[in-house]
């Protein structure tokens, strides 16, 4: 019964649809059918299926026939498809950690708080601190966070856990030896907690010495005494009283009566058998010489040549009065010669009498009438000549020493500080070297006036530039900053302090004249004149830096130490046209090794002839121009 009523009632539904349908749409053909797509459904919201809508009726079909029509479009949302939890940050003893995990379809996170673990603590009892030691302080750590504390709940924290030493707790200090004037005495303090016990010195307090007393009195030669007693000990202290010195007047100590004079000196009697000549130091070797008034009761009346010559010990020199004559090279090299006191007798000083000497300043009598060539030369300190104008001979301008009508210049003094130096008009000549080693002159200049040059004026000036010439001198000429003759025949002085490196000659230029070129430093390479026959004594000496001179083919004669100490020069060549090479001409040219000699017979030295087949060799040639023993003056027949 139960059935029948359940397909009367289908039945009956199939009927009242078919005639909605057909009140509708009368005809299938009549749908007029839109079309939707599907919208998917996500985790969070609702999607639709795919479907077509009819305008006239409203209803929905699953299909485009519309045979199946569809009373819902909705597709319900899927929900989150999480993963397991998993810890982003863990949970500490004190703070909360966090888990999170996340949906697989979408992406979408949650997360969760994870309790704070709480600390596990042991306790530790304080350990007490003593004055030496440090202890700690009562703590309790946690075994999970590695944490100290300093209470159980963990509220405080500790950074350190020691527990200051106390140090000490010193009394005052307590003398327990008495120190003595020479020997530390000892004092003691303790300590009120541990008993420890420190000693320290007690400084000696040195002696206390009464007022010195004198015991011998001190002589011009010899040294006295004085003593004191110290009033704890009774210690003697001694001390010496330097010798008083003499006291010269008139050549006679006024307190022991001794002579002023040096001695040991050697003598040789005058022609007249009425004076003496100093002829050498002898057994002297004071550093301060007094020349001696008389000998063997005649006076000294000369200072004989070279009589103190390189003697390096004098410091200073006084020539009494009575002495007239100073001969040559009397004190040349003493090196340390400073000061010298000349009595006004001395009417001659002879030549080189004080070259190479340290004066700084010297003083020249009025009695002076005669001064030997270069008598002051190469005093690189003497920067003050001076003399009373009443002098009959000689004149001094601005520490210079002259003639008396000023119209020679004697002797510049070349250690004054000038850079630079213009001789006065007026002057006519200039002694031989008379600027010699002028090392702080950079510029001269020299008047129309001047017709007379000695030798090597103004040699090794080291830092001399420039050598200017009036145009209207007729004797002489500057070309170049350098000095040379009117004609320009010969090269009479390179400015060495020049910073070049090369030197060009002109064709004009026939000689080079003694010293020319003499410690030119910078120097390296030298081309000199076509016409060249002459190279003087001395002309490139010391021109440590030369590696480089042609030598022209009409050079005839290379004078005396020409190219000594060039250290740099590695090889020359000699032209055939010379025929004179003069002594040590190659000296200490160590690094010499090729001589090569155009024209090789005829050669010899000293009387001793020389192979021209060694001669061939460049290498035997520079040996023997070397060679000490063929040192000698070469010439070629």
């Amino acid at each position: 019964m139960k059935k029948k009523i359940v397909v009367l009632l289908a039945l009956a539904a199939a009927a009242m649809t078919a005639l909605g349908v057909l009140s509708a749409c009368r005809k299938e053909e009549e749908h007029v059918l839109t079309h939707h797509d599907a919208v998917a459904a996500t985790c969070t919201e609702t999607g639709t299926v795919e479907y077509w809508s009819c305008s006239e009726c409203g209803k929905n079909f699953a299909d485009e026939a519309a045979q199946e029509e569809l009373t819902a479009l909705t597709v319900s949302a899927l929900g989150h498809d999480f993963g397991a939890w998993t810890t982003e940050q863990s949970a500490t003893c004190s703070e909360k950690g966090k888990e999170v995990r996340s949906c697989a379809r979408c992406g979408e996170e949650e997360s969760r708080e994870l309790e704070a673990l709480g600390h596990e603590m042991e306790h530790h009892e304080a350990v007490e601190a003593t004055c030496t030691e440090d202890g700690t302080l009562e703590y309790w750590s946690c075994g999970r966070c590695g944490k100290n504390f300093a209470d159980e709940a963990g509220s405080s924290e500790l950074t350190s856990l020691v527990a200051e030493k106390l140090g000490h707790d010193w009394s005052e200090w307590e003398v327990v030896v008495l120190p003595k004037c020479t020997e530390d005495g000892e004092q003691r303090r303790t300590c009120s907690r541990c008993e420890s016990e420190e000693y320290v010195p007690v400084k000696a307090p040195g002696h206390r010495y009464g007022e010195w007393m004198l015991t011998s009195e001190p002589t011009c030669t010899e040294k006295g005494l004085e003593q004191r007693a110290c009033s704890d000990c009774k210690t003697i202290e001694t001390r010496d009283i330097d010798a008083l010195g003499h006291e010269f007047v008139n050549m006679m100590c006024i307190r022991c009566g001794a002579s002023q004079e040096s001695s040991g000196f050697k003598f040789k009697l005058n022609a007249d058998g009425k004076s003496y000549t100093l002829t050498g130091a002898g057994q002297n070797n004071d550093s301060a010489v007094y020349i001696p008034v008389v000998y063997q009761g005649y006076p000294v009346t000369v200072i004989g040549a070279a009589a103190f010559r390189n003697r390096t010990r004098i410091e200073s020199v006084r020539i009494p009065v009575g002495v007239t004559t100073i001969e040559a090279q009397a004190f040349e090299g003493c090196s340390k010669l400073k000061e010298v006191q000349m009595g006004n007798t001395v009417s001659s000083i002879g030549e080189r009498a004080f070259y190479g000497t340290a004066l700084v300043k010297i003083s020249l009598p009025d009695s002076l009438t005669s001064i030997g060539d270069k008598a002051f030369a190469d005093c690189s300190e003497l920067a003050e000549i001076a003399l009373f104008r009443t002098n009959p001979a000689y004149s001094v301008i601005n520490g210079d020493l002259y003639n008396k009508a000023g119209t020679v210049l004697i002797q510049y003094a070349v250690g004054k500080e000038d850079a630079s130096f213009c001789i006065p008009d007026g002057v006519e000549e200039i002694d031989r070297a008379a600027f010699l080693n002028a090392a702080n002159l950079k510029s001269v200049s020299i008047p129309a006036s001047v017709k007379v040059l000695g030798d090597r004026v103004f040699g090794t000036c080291t830092a001399l530039e420039e050598i200017a010439v009036d145009e209207k001198n007729t004797v002489y000429r500057s070309r170049g900053g350098d000095l040379y003759t009117a004609d320009s025949s010969t090269l009479l002085q390179y400015a060495i302090g020049k910073n070049s490196s090369s030197f060009l000659s002109t064709d004009d230029v026939k000689t080079i004249a003694a010293g020319a070129f003499e410690g030119a430093l910078s120097l390296k390479e030298v081309t000199l004149s076509a016409t060249l026959s002459s190279i003087g004594e001395g002309a490139f000496r010391g021109c440590t830096a030369l590696t480089k001179i042609v030598l022209p083919k009409t050079l005839k004669t290379i004078g005396k130490s020409a190219f000594s100490g060039c250290a740099a020069l590695e090889e020359i060549a000699i032209p055939a046209s010379v025929t004179s090479i003069g002594e040590a001409a190659f000296e200490k040219c160590e690094a010499l090794k090729k001589v090569s000699f155009a024209e090789t017979s005829g050669w010899s030295v000293g009387g001793t002839s020389l192979s021209a087949e060694s001669l061939s060799n460049p290498e035997t040639a520079a040996t023997y121009l070397k060679n000490v023993e063929l040192a000698g003056e070469w010439t070629r027949k």
